[in-house]
């Protein structure tokens, strides 16, 4: 690596690139990009900025039987919090914030609609959520719940990439009527890169916080909801996170990991022997930001 990059410098300039080329495709084009050409752009560039604390594969997938995109992976001080994360790209327009045109998004001929398939097809340790791909033109009207004061999020690239827990679209669908605007998402979502180091942590009443080394990773859900962790198989917590785990007592998976992750976690490559459950799988790895940092 050219320079030595906090986690949070990583993710905030994912948001920025990936706002800055949804800009320049909408103004080139006068459309909008697709979402699996722009999480193919995080991807690559989670690889290339992120080498040493990320580890990236391809996966076959399919989207369509899982309703997910991406498998990300936060890794750190001995636990993981796994998400499965279907993207959607913000349809700007000229007369308000714009939509998430494709938000409720109807499978298998309609009968089923994709939120519902993320949620029921997600089982632990995974949680469902969405990821947002914003790329505004302006600042918006619509007000976030985080980091929407003091400039913080302009200088952070907040509104490029933002999270939410997949029972924030649901809620959004099965309203009368259907609900899909940024107006609508933006105040249940976060800056992505609050995953990794949020200001606001221990002051947001959504999340539910877990230590690491080199910071503290919220993971919002809706309702209060604490997402699964994992024990990493490969690295032992400290008593001292032990003791705050006990503390924080989220829901802790017994099981097996999934074959694909348990090969990243080694340093291994995935390949397309396993069957993982998005079409990319990313593990960021907090104890490793934290090594090269000292």
């Amino acid at each position: 690596m050219e320079a030595i990059w906090t986690l949070e410098d990583l993710i905030a300039k994912q948001a920025l690139l990936i706002r800055a080329a949804m800009r320049r495709y909408r103004r080139l084009t006068g459309k909008e990009r697709r979402e699996t050409s722009l999480t193919e752009l995080l991807i690559e560039g989670l690889r290339e900025h992120g080498r040493g604390l990320v580890s990236v594969a391809e996966a076959p997938g399919p989207e369509a039987h899982y309703g997910a995109d991406l498998e990300l992976w936060l890794r750190g001080a001995g636990y993981l919090t796994g998400l499965r994360l279907q993207a959607k790209s913000l349809h700007p327009r000229k007369s308000s914030d714009g939509v998430y045109k494709y938000l409720h998004h109807p499978l298998d001929g309609g009968t089923t609609s994709q939120v519902t398939k993320l949620i029921s097809n997600t089982s632990a340790p995974l949680n469902p959520g969405y990821l947002y791909y914003n790329g505004l033109e302006e600042k918006p009207q619509a007000r976030s719940a985080c980091c929407s004061v003091n400039g913080y999020g302009r200088r952070h690239g907040r509104l490029g990439l933002t999270f939410s827990g997949a029972d924030v679209v649901q809620r959004l669908e099965v309203a009368e009527p259907r609900r899909k605007s940024l107006d609508d998402v933006l105040p249940e979502s976060v800056p992505l890169k609050c995953l990794v180091s949020c200001p606001r942590a221990f002051r947001h009443p959504w999340w539910m916080t877990w230590p690491v080394a080199t910071a503290v990773w919220p993971v919002v859900l809706a309702g209060g909801r604490k997402p699964w962790v994992a024990r990493d198989p490969y690295r032992r917590p400290s008593p001292k996170i032990e003791r705050i785990m006990s503390v924080l007592d989220p829901p802790i998976f017994q099981g097996q990991l999934p074959p694909h992750l348990l090969e990243l976690l080694e340093g291994g490559e995935a390949t397309e022997e396993f069957t993982p459950t998005a079409r990319f799988v990313a593990v960021i790895d907090g104890d490793a930001a934290r090594e090269m940092m000292t």
